[in-house]
């Protein structure tokens, strides 16, 4: 450990960076699931009664059809990796953070924990099912 030349200001300056980049993607991700809903919306249905652009009444659900169909099952399957991205990326900024802070008080054990801990593999599926339960409150 002791071959670590770290300067905590660069590290600063790059956290900083890949906080705003990472928010950044937090704020696509939301576009990208607003998109895909509206798209379904705009598809319509395969009814032959249902008109363009036809909302359902109030408190009844909308008949989706095929292309929503397709939409809601892909990001059914990608919400995983939209998980991880976003997990890896608080996790990776947290570690650096906590490595880096216990570089500089002189704590080189604690660093190379820290450090070797960002790089382990987040708990997806614990992290959708807090997000689930939270999202029900």
């Amino acid at each position: 450990m002791t071959a670590w030349d770290i300067k905590p200001s660069g590290v600063r300056t790059v956290l900083e960076n890949t906080r705003k980049a990472a928010e950044s993607m937090g704020k696509t991700s939301v576009a990208i699931g607003t998109a895909m809903e509206e798209a379904g919306q705009a598809a319509g249905t395969v009814r032959e009664d249902a008109l363009p652009g036809e909302k359902a009444a109030p408190g009844q659900q909308a008949a989706s059809g095929l292309v929503a169909s397709a939409l809601n099952e892909f990001m059914a399957k990608r919400q995983k990796d939209f998980f991880y991205l976003a997990l890896r990326s608080q996790d990776s900024i947290a570690g650096a953070l906590q490595a880096t802070q216990a570089y500089n008080h002189g704590q080189l054990q604690m660093a190379a924990t820290k450090q070797r801990e960002a790089f382990d593999d987040p708990d997806v599926q614990a992290a959708l099912d807090k997000a689930r339960k939270d999202a029900a409150k």
